[in-house]
């Protein structure tokens, strides 16, 4: 057993819980393990095109904006300033957890400096994508209007929560964007039904708008329990991810100083969450994807469909050269592997260890990732092969009663990383985790 630092809730006050792939790597049910231990749950990026499926106490509950730690009543939940908020689909979530017996807004922080997402910034993802599409270049975005919300914030043209306080100037400040972005003629008709909906928004969420970054900056200094929740995963990052296939956010463990105003030097434990397998929802390079049974072994009982899109994702084997990357980038202290469960069955498993390029046959450095698509054409995985194991593991709970094979297949992966893994998840349900 690889020795290493541990999570220690008695410890540990600050946590952060990022995804080391291209999302969907389980984040959700991570965040529900840990919840329970912290007072205050912030997300410090992404928007309502993330999802979170999570089976809680035999119960499903799907989230997008809000953080998972909603589920829980005791925890007070914040949207930081990096993220961009849809407050249709908030309210909605909101609703949805009212009717499920879950009151948020009582215990919901918004910050003032997010930027809201409107339709404009919707239609504008629809064009360009389609644009793309009809000259190769299509990125398979979820056309929820993420990239143009973000782009506004860089142009200096978009609106954030906070400008609702003043509505005057809120209202001028939406025609103008609507004028400089909306792609229909009809701009200043949506820009009025626009500012008509955020009318109502505001009266129903006025009371959660604030100044999260010194609510975190106080509550940290007190002393109270904080978890700091990540979408996305870290090969989407914008600066770092596989570009121009990436989201449009900062999704590094970087991401709450930077998202959430946390205080640059303040200590937390990073727990990296890491699929067994690979998998990734639209477009981009995917060097250990399969297309064979494996695949549509690991989409049917990994239950591989996305929570926004509906789409299958694409399955692949495990790829440690990305692994590595992530790990040298965010530094984790502890892992959290997911699905062991869903390899169950498979004869063989394939892990891959090396990118090698495909006309010198030189292995790439490692710790090293291609920073463009021409590279990763240039370059093919080299794999280590494992044998699988037959056994059904969903109810195991005790790491030594797993199957030879799946511990060894644990172990190889930690090893290769140099990093513990302390969790394992073996079913779907929140409560199917091996704690090591």
């Amino acid at each position: 057993m690889l020795e290493g630092e541990r999570y220690n809730a008695e410890v540990h006050k600050a946590l952060l819980v990022s995804g080391m792939q291209w999302g969907d790597e389980g984040k959700g049910k991570a965040v529900t393990n840990f919840s329970n231990d912290f007072e205050i749950i912030a997300k410090f990026n992404g928007g309502h095109n993330a999802g979170h499926q999570i089976i809680l106490n035999g119960k499903s509950h799907k989230l997008h904006l809000l953080p998972v730690g909603c589920l829980y009543e005791h925890t007070i939940n914040v949207l930081g300033h990096g993220m961009v908020i849809h407050l249709r689909s908030l309210l909605k979530e909101v609703d949805i957890m009212r009717e499920n017996g879950i009151e948020v807004l009582d215990r919901l922080l918004i910050s003032e400096r997010a930027h809201l997402l409107m339709d404009a910034h919707i239609e504008n993802d629809r064009k360009m994508e389609n644009s793309r599409n009809e000259n190769g270049g299509k990125i398979g975005t979820t056309l929820s209007g993420i990239g143009p919300c973000h782009a506004t914030r860089s142009y200096r043209t978009g609106v954030t929560v906070g400008d609702m306080k003043h509505w005057d100037s809120f209202k001028n400040k939406v025609m103008e964007m609507y004028k400089m972005h909306a792609t229909a003629e009809n701009y200043e008709t949506m820009g009025k039904a626009e500012i008509e909906r955020h009318e109502n928004f505001f009266k129903i969420f006025s009371k959660c708008i604030c100044d999260t970054g010194f609510f975190i900056g106080e509550a940290l200094r007190q002393g109270k329990r904080i978890l700091f929740e990540g979408a996305n995963g870290a090969l989407l990052d914008i600066h770092t991810g596989t570009y121009p296939y990436v989201t449009s956010s900062v999704t590094l463990a970087c991401g709450p100083y930077v998202g959430l105003g946390v205080p640059v030097g303040t200590p937390m434990f990073r727990i990296g969450i890491i699929k067994c397998y690979q998998t990734r929802v639209g477009l981009g390079p995917f060097p250990t994807e399969f297309f064979d049974e494996n695949c549509a072994h690991i989409q049917s009982d990994g239950t591989e469909k996305g929570i926004t899109t509906g789409r299958l994702r694409r399955c692949g084997w495990l790829d440690l050269v990305a692994a590595r990357y992530v790990q040298r980038l965010n530094v984790y202290h502890a892992l959290y592997m997911t699905k062991l469960d869903v390899l169950s069955g498979l004869k063989t498993l394939k892990v891959c260890v090396d990118y090698r390029d495909k006309g010198s046959g030189q292995l790439l450095e490692r710790g090293r990732f291609p920073a463009t698509v021409k590279m990763f054409e240039e370059t093919e995985p080299v794999y280590k092969t494992f044998p699988g194991w037959e056994e059904d593991i969903s109810s195991v709970k005790k790491y030594d009663e797993l199957p030879k094979n799946a511990r060894d297949y644990v172990e190889f992966v930690e090893q290769s990383l140099g990093v513990f893994i302390q969790w394992i998840g073996v079913g779907q349900d929140s409560e199917s985790v091996i704690v090591r």
